[in-house]
Parts: structure tokens; C-alpha cells; sequence
């Protein structure tokens, strides 16, 4: 028996209506840079994913800056 699979009866495929899953959460696209980061932890290589981690938070960072910059105090 797989332990991965799905319980007889069950699909494994979630019901999709106008982007949502059944729970109505919309489901996420993964983006690039995360499939880069699961390939570094799945090759067991953590130097270079905490390179790629500490990348994309730095790069969040910045677009959060740059929509929300700190208050100035006069």
C-alpha cells in the first residue's frame, strides 16, 4: 500500500472554482526563487539555501521599504 496515496474514494485533485480551492483559499502560484530554495534543501545543500533564504528576505525587505517607508520624525 502507498502511503502517500489518497484514501480509496478520495481525489487527489482539489475542485476549483474561479481560482479558489474548495475551501475558498485562493491558491498560491509558487514563484521561482522558492522552487530554488526546495531544490537546495532537497539537495541537501544548506549553505546555499540559507544564500537563497537570506536573498529573497532581503529582496522582500526592500519592495516592503518601498511601499511602506519608515515614518520621518521632524
Amino acid at each position: 500500500m502507498d502511503w502517500c496515496a489518497p484514501p480509496s474514494g478520495v481525489s487527489d485533485t482539489p475542485r476549483r472554482r474561479n481560482g479558489e480551492d474548495e475551501r475558498g483559499r485562493r491558491l498560491a502560484e509558487t514563484a521561482p526563487s522558492d522552487l530554488l530554495i526546495a531544490t537546495a534543501i532537497a539537495e541537501r545543500d544548506p549553505e546555499g539555501a540559507r544564500f537563497l533564504m537570506m536573498r529573497h528576505v532581503r529582496t522582500t525587505r526592500e519592495w516592503l521599504e518601498g511601499i511602506w517607508p519608515e515614518p520621518l520624525v521632524t
